[in-house]
């Protein structure tokens, strides 16, 4: 438990294709199990089961994965295309109509995902130029208390954990605000 966070910390692109290969690897189980009930005669009664389950978890799937680039159409992809295919060799009404909400399904699926994507990304990037703009004074863009805070923070643990010391200066100009007025934020 403790583990899966520092290895999304010290190797990111491992951790990122180990989640991506077993968020597929669940997929496509689902939807090679669920194909199955739909070919096999003796697997007939567990069928719709099989497809109620497919069905809910592309769609939990898909929304949960839906910030990932890649996951957000590769899982529902993996669960759909099994059944899809299962459906359509096995051509009568029952399964042509299946096929045909499988096809409006997927269009929906596809459609809400992108939505999500968008409007995740979008609030994500809300949230950093709030976070931003907390850290850092309207007027002068100088970083302000609550930035020093949480640099002092976290240079306080770095040194702790490197067993260094850590050294504060600070310094008070007198007058400051002539020297404001005289020559700007800037300087």
């Amino acid at each position: 438990s403790r583990r899966i966070p520092l290895l999304a910390t010290r190797r990111p692109g491992f951790a990122r294709y180990a989640l991506r290969t077993s968020v597929l690897a669940n997929g496509i189980s689902w939807g090679l199990l669920t194909a199955a009930s739909i070919v096999l005669p003796e697997l007939a009664p567990i069928r719709m089961a099989m497809i109620i389950v497919a069905v809910g978890l592309c769609s939990a799937g898909s929304m949960a994965m839906a910030i990932d680039s890649f996951l957000r159409y590769a899982f529902p992809v993996v669960v759909i295309i099994p059944v899809s295919i299962a459906a359509a060799s096995q051509p009568n009404d029952e399964n042509l109509l299946l096929a045909s909400l499988i096809a409006i399904y997927t269009l929906y699926v596809m459609s809400t995902i992108g939505i999500v994507h968008r409007d995740y990304w979008r609030a994500a990037r809300a949230t950093a130029e709030l976070e931003r703009a907390s850290q850092t004074d309207a007027l002068t863009q100088v970083s302000n208390r609550m930035s020093f805070d949480l640099e002092y923070q976290r240079e306080w643990r770095r040194a702790r954990r490197s067993n260094e010391g850590m050294g504060i200066l600070m310094i008070d100009l007198d007058h400051f605000k002539g020297i404001n007025d005289t020559y700007g934020h800037p300087a």
